[in-house]
């Protein structure tokens, strides 16, 4: 059995994905404008899932900014990435800021701040000074803030999820505003049941967190095979 290697940074990849339009389609695909680190391999289509939605002429007008929501890729021996993922700009100049990490779903408020700070500092031209120093930071113990080298500032508001409380920080509000109370039963039933279970839903956000919430119902159990929160 391969033992799997616990995560040794807070991410392996920083992604700033924009939309390029294909005049001769009326459409826009999504294409990598900036990877930090620069030399660090980039999975084939990841661009796709930070914009999984369709987008035309019509409709990238609809493409909201500010939403947050996160995807996983498998690699081919297994192992996963979670991609948190926040969109900025406005439009024709529409952004996805991307962090593809190997820490699990449980990190989702932590990423969802660092997300948060990664777009004061893109705004601010000085994102790549603050990625050089995030990923050289230790991960931190479980409820503990993430301190940046080397003159170990504190993001207070960024700290690693509580050992032993599963997904504790997720919300089941969206889950709950969208599914009736027999809905969530026979969804809790079919996550215990190991069936396949299938959401869709036009919201993007919407979806990613309903999918964190159905996770969260589980505790103090987990879900141990494919999961695929948005899918483009």
């Amino acid at each position: 059995m391969t033992k799997v290697k616990k995560p040794t940074a807070l991410f392996d990849q920083f992604l700033v994905v924009a939309l390029q339009e294909n005049q001769s389609k009326g459409s826009f695909t999504p294409v990598i404008q900036q990877s930090f680190p620069p030399s660090y391999p980039t999975t084939p289509d990841v661009a796709l899932f930070c914009f999984p939605e369709e987008i035309d002429g019509s409709s990238i007008v609809r493409v909201k900014t500010g939403p947050s929501f996160f995807f996983v890729l498998t690699e081919s021996d297994g192992r996963q990435r979670i991609g948190f993922t926040r969109r900025v700009g406005r439009a024709t100049t529409l952004l996805s800021l991307c962090m593809l990490t190997r820490l699990d779903a449980s990190w989702a408020s932590t990423f969802s701040t660092l997300l948060e700070e990664a777009e004061n500092r893109w705004r601010n031209s000085t994102l790549t000074s603050f990625l050089e120093c995030l990923i050289q930071a230790s991960i931190p113990a479980p409820g503990k803030p993430v301190l940046l080298p080397p003159d170990m500032i504190t993001l207070w508001r960024s700290h690693a999820p509580e050992e032993g409380r599963g997904m504790s920080d997720v919300t089941l509000l969206p889950m709950i505003s969208c599914l009736s109370s027999t809905n969530i039963l026979q969804l809790f039933c079919s996550l215990l049941l190991e069936r396949r279970i299938i959401m869709v839903s036009s919201n993007l956000e919407k979806i990613s967190l309903c999918a964190q919430a159905a996770l969260a119902t589980l505790y103090p159990f987990a879900w141990h095979h494919i999961f695929i929160p948005v899918l483009p």
